[in-house]
């Protein structure tokens, strides 16, 4: 969702930025920040903004964004099709080492990708049944 407002919003404000809420959380719990209401939250984000000066957000390059809109996803790496659920399960059940299970994975969203792009297809039911796990 932050990348969709983001996109939204760059055109019109002077400034933009993307940050991670985990960078947000941690700086609340290093202030000390226990309650959790909207109106707290937003001056928390407000004192880390100008604390830490977060980077502008840039939007992504065309040819990226088309490769999101062929993939009908907003953020590739939260794709799990169920062959690749199913492949990562295995590889645990394995006894794979979380790092070679994150670099198969990798390898295999690269060949979806690629697929995506050589087809001009969306994933779907026949994308996952070219690509068993």
């Amino acid at each position: 969702m932050g990348v969709e407002l983001a996109d939204f919003l760059h055109p019109q404000c002077a400034r933009v930025s993307v940050v991670n809420p985990a960078c947000i959380k941690a700086y609340g719990a290093s202030e000390l920040a226990r309650n959790k209401t909207d109106k707290l939250d937003a001056g928390l984000i407000a004192h880390f903004c100008r604390a830490h000066l977060p980077p502008p957000w840039v939007p992504a390059a065309a040819h990226l964004r088309k490769l999101r809109e062929l993939v009908g996803l907003p953020n590739i790496a939260g794709f799990t099709p169920k062959a690749l659920a199913a492949f990562v399960a295995r590889m645990t059940t394995a006894g794979k080492p979380p790092k070679a299970i994150s670099v198969a994975v990798a390898r295999k969203l690269l060949v979806y990708a690629y697929a995506v792009i050589r087809t001009q297809q969306a994933f779907g039911s026949s994308a996952d049944s070219r690509f068993p796990a």
